[in-house]
């Protein structure tokens, strides 16, 4: 240390406990792999008398360790970080859930009981056993107003969450709300408060589309919203949703409902009952979207499909003419990935746009579409092929401007054995509607692009591709021959003056093999003057 400069022990009491307050954000901020083994307050009382004494005064450094280090460390921090809020994370048995979950529960929910006036942040999860514990927290820390809550997560609570919650007092600051395979009913408190972030999935609240577009009518501050109903949500419970048709979105004379801070939706469901709601409220054309259909009521009738475009047309279709209002090009976004629906489904697509060109319009796209199976799921069927025809076709923003394309769907290829044809199969249909393409990026599967790269110049020109990824790909010696043909055949290619191109197709290998043997990362192939 230079002669004259005073040590770290005699900083002011002011700099000292500053210090502390920006180690604590610090550490709050750093991601997992980052943290220290130790939180401050527990490092920095041990550095020297004096530290020791500015540390057991700085309350800021104390309200982390309320939970995860005992029942005595809960008891003292709860006294040293005097009236701050609380962030607790209280977890029955195992969990994968967020560092510093709350040690020895049972014992420590006494003092938290006589503290829950300073709960900000409640994250209960109950999967595991002792199942007891939900009762003793659902006692503990529900039964009075939490008046300081602002976030609360929970997860696997049988116990029925309605209007008795906190004493049937609504929470006044609570603005984030997530519940996961809990029970509520639609009066609960919870659903009075003034929520910016909805997030439920596998809860059985509603009986019908109505119920639900009546809480976010309540909802005016409402930003993201989530709602995801699966085979288990309702099956253990005698509260079935009303069926509906998928018409009902049709109907001209539809109270609508207005969300204008709304900046992300994202529903997985029956394709009806999202229709219908999206049919049923405003929000700004630049809220990204991002739906999950699931078309298992609606027969596989041509008739029945074209019935579910027109609709598709009418709550998606009108929104992203809206957000897009020039058809010219270039408009819309820039890069459209396919994959299986909800990456498991072979037989149904979903379909991410993003990266747009406009401002006005939403940050990504998302809509997937699963038919109802029938056997033969290795490939894309039918009806999502006509479904993603339609929407290539008449909504101008999922084309115009396309220039990167990604697959991660392993199965956009027919039947090998159903003998189509070259230009109806999944690949060269998809191609045909995109001839601003860049760049293909495909992972998984290959199977069917070099047919499609192959086809005649005359039903398909790329004259824009100058780069093909692929990734994860175990090529048999006629695929990778194949792919080398197609890549030489690339109609159109020939066609764009040397100014604009230097003529040349990168060709990116990413963790593929051929007979077994890992390729090479990188080759670039020149077409032939």
């Amino acid at each position: 240390m230079s002669a004259g400069l005073p040590g770290i022990h005699t900083l002011p009491v002011e700099t000292i406990s500053h210090i502390f307050r920006y180690l604590v954000r610090e550490e709050l901020d750093a991601i997992p792999e980052h943290h220290e083994k130790l939180p401050p307050a527990l490092i920095l009382r041990l550095v020297c008398r004096r530290w020791h004494a500015v540390a057991l005064d700085t309350s800021e450094l104390w309200v982390e360790l309320v939970g995860p280090y005992g029942i005595e460390w809960t008891r003292r921090a709860l006294g040293l970080s005097k009236n701050l809020p609380l962030d607790l994370n209280i977890v029955s048995g195992q969990t994968s859930w967020q560092r510093r979950e709350i040690k020895d529960v049972p014992h420590s929910l006494p003092l938290l009981k006589r503290e829950k006036h300073r709960i900000r942040d409640l994250k209960v999860d109950c999967y595991s056993p002792p199942y007891s514990l939900e009762r003793e927290i659902i006692w503990a820390l529900f039964t009075a107003p939490l008046p300081k809550l602002e976030s609360l997560n929970l997860r696997h609570i049988e116990h029925t969450l309605d209007e008795n919650l906190l004493s049937g007092a609504t929470p006044s600051q609570l603005k984030e709300l997530n519940l996961y395979s809990c029970t509520m009913t639609v009066n609960c408190v919870l659903l009075h408060a003034p929520l910016t972030t909805l997030d439920i999935t596998d809860c059985p609240i509603w009986t019908s589309t109505d119920e639900l577009l009546d809480a976010l009518s309540h909802l005016p501050q409402l930003e993201a919203f989530h709602w995801e109903v699966t085979l288990t949500t309702y099956n253990q419970h005698d509260r079935p949703f009303k069926p509906l048709p998928i018409t009902a979105a049709l109907c001209p004379n539809r109270t609508l409902i207005h969300l204008p801070h709304l900046r992300s939706i994202d529903m997985l469901t029956q394709a009806e009952y999202i229709v219908h709601i999206m049919a049923h409220i405003v929000f700004p054309t630049s809220c990204a979207i991002s739906v999950q259909l699931e078309l298992d009521n609606l027969p596989r009738e041509a008739a029945s499909i074209d019935e579910l475009c027109v609709v598709l047309d009418l709550v998606f279709g009108r929104r992203l003419r809206a957000a897009f209002p020039d058809d010219g090009d270039p408009s819309g976004f820039q890069t459209m990935k396919l994959d299986c629906f909800l990456e498991d489904f072979t037989a149904g697509v979903t379909v991410e746009w993003s990266e747009p060109i406009s401002p006005s319009g939403p940050q990504w796209f998302t809509l997937g579409f699963l038919p109802l199976l029938d056997g033969e799921d290795e490939y894309v069927c039918a009806e999502s092929m006509t479904i993603l025809r339609h929407i290539l076709t008449h909504w101008p923003s999922t084309v115009h401007g396309i220039v990167n394309l990604i697959s991660e769907h392993n199965g956009f290829y027919t039947n090998p054995q159903a003998g189509v044809a070259i230009e109806d199969q999944p690949w060269s249909q998809l191609l045909r509607y995109v001839p601003t393409l860049e760049s293909i990026n495909v992972q998984r599967d290959i199977q069917g692009l070099p047919d499609a790269l192959m086809y005649h110049a005359t039903n398909l020109t790329l004259p824009h591709l100058r780069r093909l990824d692929v990734g994860g790909v175990e090529f048999t010696l006629d695929q990778w021959t194949g792919l080398m043909r197609s890549i030489k055949m690339i109609p159109g290619v020939e066609d764009v003056p040397r100014q604009d191109s230097d003529r040349t197709l990168a060709l990116l290998l990413e963790n593929c093999q051929l007979g077994g043997v890992e390729m090479p990362t990188l080759a670039t192939l020149e077409t032939d003057d």
